[in-house]
């Protein structure tokens, strides 16, 4: 059990199938949004598996520590959230990788692995996503609110392929702004 809050409020999802929601946990407008993945399938309050290792999103709510939706989503491999945001308007960014390809939630992969950018409505449902990547790989880390949209940062591998320009060493930096959909 992962205890959320106050002890009467408890998350009830098996440790040793919940990879720790990562890096993350965004707090706005009296909620709490956590992302990370999952292995679990129909397990505690996980939802079913799209296969692999899975995104995992859910809102809790801040006063009371229970928790208001959790949503599963992702493809046949590994599809992992690493960051997420709450925006003004009340939509939900989450960003990470995925290792699918054109099979459950994930649309077309570019290479080995791509970001992986989800535009979640307040209640959790899928409003759009986007497969960015090269030949290579390329993983998310971090996303950031602008006055237009929003920044993700991570890192590449591809050289000069796919979305991804040059590149100037094994692995560098990338950040790509998007505007809201």
């Amino acid at each position: 059990m992962i205890q959320i809050g106050a002890p009467s409020a408890t998350l009830d999802a098996p440790v040793e199938h919940l990879m720790a929601c990562h890096r993350r946990i965004e707090q706005r407008l009296e909620t709490l949004i956590a992302a990370g993945s999952t292995k679990s399938n129909s397990t505690g309050d996980v939802g079913a598996s799209k296969g692999g290792e899975d995104t995992w999103v859910m809102q809790i709510n801040a006063a009371t520590g229970a928790l208001d939706w959790q949503k599963v989503f992702g493809g046949v491999n590994n599809d992992v959230a690493k960051a997420a945001i709450k925006q003004i308007n009340g939509n939900i960014v989450i960003a990470g990788y995925t290792y699918s390809n054109n099979s459950g939630d994930v649309e077309a992969n570019h290479g080995a692995g791509d970001f992986w950018i989800l535009g979640l409505n307040s209640n959790g449902s899928l409003a759009w996503k986007k497969a960015l990547g090269g030949d290579n790989e390329e993983l998310a880390y971090s996303v950031a609110e602008s006055t237009d949209g929003f920044a993700v940062a991570g890192a590449t591998m591809s050289k000069n392929s796919g979305d991804v320009g040059a590149g100037y060493g094994n692995s560098d930096v990338w950040i790509v702004k998007l505007k809201d959909e």
